[in-house]
């Protein structure tokens, strides 16, 4: 998955080390500035679980299982999320 080889091959520890030069996009909100690189690499773990539970919605009817999977698992991720990150 995309997830598995951005852990592995550096990914998100790349996205974590761009915040911290001057050559930031301007996009970026100015809460990153003070995350740690831990934090970052979290936070984009997170952001790209969330978008794939988003694509499983939108690209999927609500009447198929991958539509109602991706239900139960959004309420358990955010459960999770809330009980042990946030």
């Amino acid at each position: 998955s995309t997830i598995m080889s951005k852990l592995e091959d550096g990914g998100y520890a790349e996205f974590a080390a761009m915040h911290n030069t001057n050559e930031r996009n301007d996009s970026v909100d100015n809460e990153v500035d003070s995350q740690t690189a831990m934090e970052r690499i979290l936070c984009g773990v997170i952001r790209d679980i969330n978008q794939v539970f988003h694509n499983c919605l939108v690209f999927n009817s609500e009447s198929t299982s991958f539509y109602r999977a991706a239900e139960v698992h959004i309420r358990k991720w955010e459960a999770y999320l809330n009980h042990f990150v946030i």
